[in-house]
């Protein structure tokens, strides 16, 4: 998974968490190196914020989304963005979740399971 965030207490936390339960985790601290990052590793999910330097979350999105038709992860958005227009606008995207900050890990955890999982 790869986990783009400008905040580096939230990427450790979420890449402590995640690495306990068992996944491989990848970092970026903003969009540009997220999508260098995505092209890198090619990721199953990607876990991004939507205030970011370099490369807005948006267009982080849009690139994430078209950059490989054979692979194309699935994306959450985990922002303090509470607006209604930013989670329509994220969903019109092709983004599988949205959640809000403050969260609870708990929680994230079960969506990317979630997403993780194939259908039975």
């Amino acid at each position: 998974m790869l986990l783009v965030d400008s905040d580096v207490k939230v990427l450790q936390l979420l890449t402590s968490y995640m690495q306990n339960k068992g996944y491989t985790v990848h970092t970026a601290l903003d969009g540009k190196e997220g999508v260098k990052q995505c092209e890198a590793t090619r990721p199953d999910l990607v876990i991004t914020e939507l205030n970011l330097s370099a490369l807005g979350g948006y267009q982080f999105i849009e690139q994430v989304r078209t950059m490989d038709r054979t692979h194309t992860p699935e994306v959450v958005v985990l922002t303090n963005k509470q607006q209604e227009e930013d989670m329509k606008r994220t969903f019109d995207y092709g983004v599988a979740e949205y959640m809000t900050k403050p969260f609870s890990l708990i929680e994230l955890e079960a969506r990317v399971k979630r997403l993780l999982t194939p259908a039975q």
